[in-house]
């Protein structure tokens, strides 16, 4: 239920505002938005369960780091002025130096929380 509020809460975003919009602060709202109450679900399940609680941390702890990181990293570029270079090349270097494993890395969380989540909803307490 709270997979589906999460993904019509991004429908409703990138129906209402723009794409350009949407692909700068759209998944990082949703993933700030979902984070905690899928992570409170999370914690009682694994109590429920008898898995250790510091698995839910495992959710919780990135996705609130990435979507601050992502809001907070656009915001600041809008504050300081898109003919300021500083944040841009700041970009451009973690996409020169980190840019093909930023794809896996995503790959792995993304993964990760599939796991965890599948392996505790289909867990029988």
């Amino acid at each position: 239920m709270a997979f589906a509020a999460a993904a019509a809460l991004a429908l409703v975003l990138w129906l209402v505002t723009s794409p350009r919009w949407f692909s700068f602060y759209g998944l990082a709202t949703v993933l700030l938005a979902a984070a905690l109450p899928l992570g409170f679900l999370l914690w009682h399940r694994l109590d429920i369960i008898d898995w250790k609680r510091a698995w839910a941390f495992v959710f919780i702890v990135p996705a609130l780091f990435l979507g601050l990181i992502q809001i907070g990293y656009w915001v600041a570029y809008f504050t300081i002025g898109p003919t300021n270079p500083t944040l841009g090349i700041v970009r451009e270097m973690v996409r020169i130096n980190a840019g093909q494993l930023l794809p896996l890395g995503a790959l792995a969380i993304a993964g990760l929380w599939a796991w965890l989540f599948w392996r505790t909803a289909t867990e029988l307490p």
